[in-house]
């Protein structure tokens, strides 16, 4: 009997699925994802990471045997928009603004009040087709156009009736 054995070698510059990229699909689907998705995604190794992203996608997919994701495309276009629109220390995503817009996508009407004698800033947006209607109240506290989260009437969100107290202006 005659064995042929030939050597081949497979080089590989680097994981395919890096460490870094891992850490920022994490932060881009920190607000959309589950607990159950998040605790997963910890525990698992580089190779896991990678499948569990296609699998958190492919569930998503409202048209799945097509290109195109609508649910990805979508979150990805609402990423873009508040890396561009809501800056300061805790810019885009990691802003109050930035987090809601990220969750709820954008607001079917804003009400801004600019600084008046006696009021800080905020604005009021209004989403009529969650839970019914809800509303997220964002007030300027320091007048550095960072805008903080103060009450919400949406479920699991910040709610503080009493809000109003937080935009008198003190002389």
């Amino acid at each position: 009997m005659y064995v042929s054995e030939k050597q081949f070698w497979v080089w590989q510059s680097g994981p395919l699925f890096t460490e870094k990229q891992a850490q920022r699909f994490a932060d881009d689907v920190k607000y959309i994802a589950s607990c159950e998705e998040m605790a997963l995604y910890d525990k698992s190794n580089l190779t896991g990471r990678a499948r569990l992203e296609k699998w958190f996608w492919e569930k998503r997919d409202p048209t799945p045997g097509t290109r195109r994701n609508e649910v990805q495309e979508e979150h990805y276009r609402r990423l873009a928009y508040v890396q561009q629109h809501f800056k300061g220390p805790k810019r885009g995503i990691g802003s109050d603004m930035g987090r809601v817009y990220t969750i709820y996508g954008p607001p079917d009407d804003v009400e801004r009040r600019l600084q008046s004698m006696g009021e800080k800033p905020y604005e009021i947006w209004h989403y009529f087709q969650i839970e019914g209607g809800v509303i997220f109240i964002f007030v300027d506290l320091q007048g550095f156009g960072r805008y903080t989260l103060l009450h919400s009437t949406a479920m699991g969100e910040i709610s503080d009736p009493d809000w109003k107290r937080w935009i008198s202006v003190s002389w």
